[in-house]
């Protein structure tokens, strides 16, 4: 075998490692964001999820932690995460919505680990701070001021007091996003199908 034929050899097994290592990395991501995209989900499925294609990522946003100090880029991927942003002062709606998101998260069981609850303010904590004595799991964000094209991404209302809830891949991508209520009642039946939402996606990815 002549030295170039070697070296084509060489780069033709460089490239199918490549692949390979693609293959295991991406694959179950793709395999996910396959059941989105191509609609493998119905209607009965995502009952309240709304697909966000053009959404902005996290690493977009400007998120700081509760100390003021930005949140490093690193920390922005990860686990999955569900994310509850918030614009306002946080009052009744934003506390039972808060419940919700820790009753969503405790069921999930055996799968907690792989998924990390977020709050995300821009206003006051208020009456979060209820929930801090039952839900030591969840982190806490602020959120800096959005400029209008990711707000609308987003589909995010800063005056909403009931804010909005989010599912974001491990990748930092911002998947599904909820329409919240600021009756409890109604509010606990949305989170029966975030959770279910939830569940799916993680039956077909094994990352996060």
């Amino acid at each position: 075998m002549t030295a170039e034929n070697k070296n084509d050899a060489t780069r033709t097994k460089n490239r199918l490692t490549l692949l390979a290592l693609f293959g295991v990395f991406a694959g179950p991501v793709l395999g996910a964001y396959g059941a989105l995209s191509l609609g493998w989900f119905t209607p009965a499925s995502v009952n309240k999820g709304e697909l966000l294609s053009g959404a902005p990522s996290l690493a977009e946003l400007p998120l700081r932690r509760m100390d003021g100090v930005e949140l490093p880029q690193a920390e922005r991927q990860g686990p999955w995460r569900l994310v509850y942003a918030l614009g306002t002062d946080c009052a009744a709606a934003c506390e039972h919505n808060l419940y919700t998101l820790h009753q969503v998260w405790s069921a999930l069981g055996k799968e907690q680990d792989r998924v990390q609850p977020v709050f995300l303010s821009a206003g006051a904590l208020g009456q979060a701070e209820k929930i801090k004595p039952v839900f030591g799991q969840l982190q806490w964000w602020r959120l800096g001021e959005l400029k209008p094209e990711l707000a609308q991404g987003l589909h995010f209302v800063a005056t909403e007091a009931k804010g909005r809830l989010y599912l974001v891949d491990p990748r930092g991508v911002v998947a599904l996003s909820y329409t919240l209520a600021e009756e409890p009642q109604a509010s606990a039946l949305i989170g029966k199908n975030v959770l279910k939402d939830i569940k799916h996606l993680l039956k077909l990815s094994n990352i996060g």
